[in-house]
């Protein structure tokens, strides 16, 4: 048959064990929000990447329920799980587009991230019917999506570097902050966009 010429890739989510204290971690990166910057940024584009390439661990994030429920039985590991995840990646985007009149102007950095996972999850609703209905159904959501496609983008600050300075042990151009603020605005609006446009 055709599946035995071309069997499906693994899926990491049956190399999995103590699955719940995998998700409670990464979920408590996201939502803490005096965690480094940079390693939440991490782990919102790991999300990503699994709800693109790894529907078994999607499934499992996105739902917060246990992997018994979630993965087949001939991919079960063989430590059992004891309890569910506290929430779901579907709860932490919530949370975050919740606070997105904030972070749009204090970090559009961390806010840019949940949008494009949320765009993601919503490009894979096939895989993800649960998630997506929960999505569907909040109205808040719904309505912050519009209010921050709606909300003024100012003209591209100026990119001519004229000065360096050292932030971190990193040097930088004065004008990064600025410009960075920009692009971040611009990538969170346009997910914005993609999604209701979908």
């Amino acid at each position: 048959s055709v599946s035995t010429c071309h069997p499906s890739p693994p899926s990491v989510v049956g190399h999995v064990t103590n699955a719940e204290e995998i998700v409670d971690y990464f979920l408590s990166v996201v939502r803490h929000v005096d965690d480094d910057p940079q390693t939440r940024l991490a782990v919102w584009a790991f999300l990503n990447v699994v709800v693109d390439t790894q529907p078994a661990l999607a499934a499992l994030f996105l739902s917060g329920k246990m992997i018994s429920s979630i993965i087949p039985a001939s991919a079960h590991t063989s430590v059992p799980m004891a309890k569910a995840p506290k929430g779901s990646v579907v709860d932490a985007i919530d949370e975050t587009i919740a606070r997105w009149e904030t972070l749009w102007e204090a970090n559009p950095a961390l806010l840019a991230p949940a949008l494009n996972l949320l765009d993601s999850v919503w490009q894979h609703a096939r895989e993800h019917p649960a998630a997506v209905e929960s999505i569907r159904k909040n109205d808040r959501l719904w309505a912050d999506l519009v209010k921050l496609v709606k909300e003024p983008l100012w003209n591209a600050p100026s990119c001519d570097v004229t000065e360096m300075m050292t932030v971190d042990g990193q040097t930088r151009s004065t004008v990064h902050e600025a410009t960075s603020t920009h692009a971040y605005q611009t990538l969170a609006k346009a997910h914005a966009v993609h999604i209701l446009e979908i």
